[in-house]
């Protein structure tokens, strides 16, 4: 199920998102094109735009419009989608794997 997370919770949700699923294996297509595939999330911040970190690679949204997710049938967050002001969007794919973290 899809669902459109209302503007005044972005920055919440997304650093919320940032942390719990830090270093899950993720992929990241972002305006028709894969930035990274199978790769720990590194972070999500919030300032001027939206930064994500997945895999050492940053991808970099100036003025996101629209936050959607989606959920598997069991409620498992499975994607984000952030719109920008150009049309383009991100696209980033969680998958049910996490890498394990050293102590």
């Amino acid at each position: 199920m899809r669902r459109e997370i209302p503007v005044q919770e972005w920055p919440s949700f997304l650093e919320r998102l940032g942390r719990e699923r830090r270093a899950w294996l993720c992929t990241m297509d972002y305006a028709g094109s894969v930035q990274a595939r199978e790769q720990p999330l590194e972070s999500i911040s919030i300032g001027e735009g939206v930064d994500i970190r997945l895999g050492g690679r940053v991808v970099h949204l100036d003025a996101p419009q629209a936050v959607h997710v989606e959920h598997t049938g069991k409620g498992a967050l499975k994607l984000v989608q952030i719109e920008d002001n150009v049309g383009r969007t991100l696209t980033l794919r969680i998958s049910e794997k996490q890498i394990r973290r050293s102590s």
